[in-house]
């Protein structure tokens, strides 16, 4: 047991090495480390109990660390992997940060994790110009209220903007540095504070141009930004 643990922690450490001597992780060492920790995972639900059931504390905190700590670049994997596990599903939702917009479709439409995995099924289809559709859309929807006197209205708007997840932080970013700071406290939330509620454009910006590889979700269409059609703010 000891020895296959070794061999497993090894294993993970020269693939490490190896992204760290020659840079960028290959499809092929990700899909390895991904079965890696799957696997442990896997050992921990089969041993404590299934994830998300009342007993399922231990297999919930590993599902974290050893699925969903993966991050953004590890998303074809668990795209690919969801419908044999559709547990899955349930990590792409903690990493993309996508939420439904209360009333958008039937409760009974997305209950269960089989019908969370076909709706990303789609979202993953649509990619990155599907998200810019809909943060126009809600973009429109928040210029229409922002200056409103019903907070509630603001209020909602700018939070079904956020439930787009990190999928739309590059717009986030292009409305920040056009001076719309109402975005800094979503960026900050999606980013989980690495960019902080108190940082200035400047600063959101820089952090942005450092980081972005990191937090761009790799989407089929990956590196198709549309352009906003929307007019400026007044």
């Amino acid at each position: 047991m000891k020895k296959k643990c070794f061999i497993s922690l090894f294993f993970i450490f020269c693939l490490s090495f190896s992204v760290c001597v020659f840079g960028e992780t290959s499809d092929t060492e990700r899909k390895n480390i991904f079965e890696v920790k799957y696997k442990a995972w896997r050992k921990d639900v089969d041993q404590f109990g299934p994830i998300l059931s009342d007993d399922s504390g231990i297999s919930l905190d590993s599902f974290k660390k050893e699925i969903v700590n993966l991050g953004v670049k590890f998303l074809p994997i668990l795209i690919e992997k969801m419908h044999q596990d559709i547990c899955l599903a349930y990590a792409i939702t903690l990493i993309s940060g996508w939420r439904f917009i209360p009333g958008e479709v039937k409760k009974k439409e997305i209950y269960g994790f089989k019908a969370l995995a076909n709706f990303y099924s789609n979202w993953w289809k649509e990619g990155q110009i599907g998200i810019f559709k809909l943060f126009e859309e809600r973009y429109d929807q928040w210029l229409k209220v922002r200056n409103s006197s019903n907070k509630e209205d603001v209020e909602r708007t700018l939070r079904n903007l956020s439930y787009l997840g990190i999928a739309a932080l590059p717009y986030f970013f292009e409305k920040i540095k056009n001076n719309e700071t109402a975005f800094i406290p979503i960026v900050s939330k999606l980013t989980k504070n690495s960019i902080k509620p108190t940082f200035s454009i400047e600063d959101c910006l820089g952090w942005w141009k450092k980081n972005k590889e990191d937090w761009t979700i790799p989407f089929p269409d990956f590196g198709i930004i549309p352009t906003f059609q929307l007019p400026a703010p007044k």
